[in-house]
């Protein structure tokens, strides 16, 4: 095999992407909302992003 390989974590939040949405296109919920959801989950875990009082770490 060659190439880059995703990591597990990245297998396993692209996993959890997918459920999140199929869990709410079954409640209805428009798929251009379903992606601002996910944009703001996103960036709120970038290493340093504020989250309410607490600062999320560097890796």
């Amino acid at each position: 095999m060659s190439g880059p390989h995703p990591s597990k974590g990245s297998e396993s939040m692209a996993g959890l992407d997918d459920e999140l949405r199929r869990i709410w296109a079954e409640k209805g919920v428009p798929a251009h909302r379903q992606a601002e959801i996910l944009a703001e989950i996103e960036r709120l875990a970038q290493p340093g992003a504020k989250v309410g009082p607490f600062t999320m770490p560097n890796k």
